[in-house]
């Protein structure tokens, strides 16, 4: 499995790629980690720094080599195997370019930027990036360290579509796990007429799985409060603009709910 971790030297992203280096002990994982320096980062409009940026450029990528090496060290049959880069550019088409030249199958990101005080798990880059790329992202929050799969749960309005991409990487991520998929349907008012069940059971034909239909006027707080009460260890979503993720990843008042959240959100594409 070929993951990309963009680094940005905080701490969530120490923290993501101590949790990718992980996952790497139960897949096998060719990582690639890239920083994206902003265009002309630490040059004003002095020649003299614009002469120097090369260097700057270098001394990032000796930096993102020290930073990293304190985990990959650790797993050295994974660093033999991690490519790492340092490119300048706008984030997100700099991550989108290089997840298409190096076929990546999965992009994990942190839940923070670069500065404390951004959102990154739920602002406007991971957004912009969520709705621009057909690769699945797995979004890691600060207080998840290690992968535990157990309990998983599969949120769905039970329209079933999904693109190769997707369900390949989904096939492959929970192919050597023994987790037990709840799939969740949460909705306003019952509706007894579905009849995509069945469909969405075939995804998961390889584990056990059990259905809960919720009904609360909030779409997503009814997520937020299943995942707590059933202690779910990740949830995957379809990432569909009229439904859940575009909800959680888009709307301002669900952010709190959100932030609350202990589990890693694994996001896929229709």
């Amino acid at each position: 499995m070929k993951i990309l971790l963009p680094f940005d030297f905080s701490d969530n992203s120490e923290n993501a790629l101590a949790y990718v280096l992980k996952m790497s002990k139960t897949y096998d994982t060719e990582l690639h980690i890239l920083n994206v320096m902003k265009p002309f980062e630490n040059v004003d409009n002095n020649v003299y720094n614009a002469l120097y940026f090369t260097d700057y450029a270098e001394n990032k990528k000796e930096l993102l080599d020290k930073s990293t090496n304190k985990y990959l060290n650790r797993y050295p049959s994974i660093k033999e195997k991690t490519k790492r880069k340092v490119v300048s550019g706008f984030i997100v088409s700099e991550i989108l370019a290089y997840s298409l030249k190096e076929n990546i199958d999965l992009i994990v990101i942190g839940s923070s930027g670069i500065k404390p005080s951004e959102d990154f798990f739920l602002g406007s880059t991971t957004a912009t990036l969520a709705s621009k790329t057909q690769i699945p992202l797995l979004l890691i929050p600060p207080t998840v360290h290690a992968p535990k799969y157990k309990n998983v749960s599969f949120a769905s309005d039970l329209k079933p579509e999904m693109n190769p991409q997707s369900l390949t990487l989904l096939t492959k991520f929970l192919a050597p796990l023994k987790s037990k998929i709840h799939l969740l349907h949460v909705e306003k008012k019952p509706d007894t007429k579905n009849e995509n069940w069945e469909k969405i059971e075939k995804i998961f034909v390889n584990h056990k799985t059990e259905r809960h239909s919720l009904y609360f006027s909030d779409v997503t707080e009814g997520i937020s409060w299943f995942l707590k009460t059933m202690n779910v260890d990740l949830l995957i979503a379809v990432r569909q603009k009229h439904f859940l993720l575009h909800k959680l990843l888009f709307t301002r008042q669900t952010k709190q709910i959100i932030r609350s959240l202990k589990s890693p959100v694994l996001l896929l594409t229709d």
